[in-house]
């Protein structure tokens, strides 16, 4: 998702329509970027956990956001 767009928003839409073949709706963006801001300040504020995640906690706000993208309703009933 990170190399899929510009901005965050951009690179949230895509991992929606990739997962579920549908355009995001704003709330849904919404809702992801929201997710990923909580994750990202998480994930600066405890060294330990964004060594585990490989260092970087873009990366690993992103990454925990296509987790949930991949077991949301929309994606599982696809």
């Amino acid at each position: 998702m990170q190399s899929q767009g510009q901005s965050l928003r951009e690179q949230l839409a895509w991992g929606w329509r990739r997962v579920t073949s549908e355009p995001a709706s704003p709330q849904t963006i919404s809702r992801l970027e929201k997710l990923y801001r909580s994750a990202r300040e998480k994930y600066f504020a405890e060294v330990d956990l964004v060594a585990q995640a490989g260092g970087d906690p873009e990366v690993a706000a992103l990454s925990l956001v296509a987790s949930t993208l991949l077991n949301c309703d929309e994606a599982l009933t696809k």
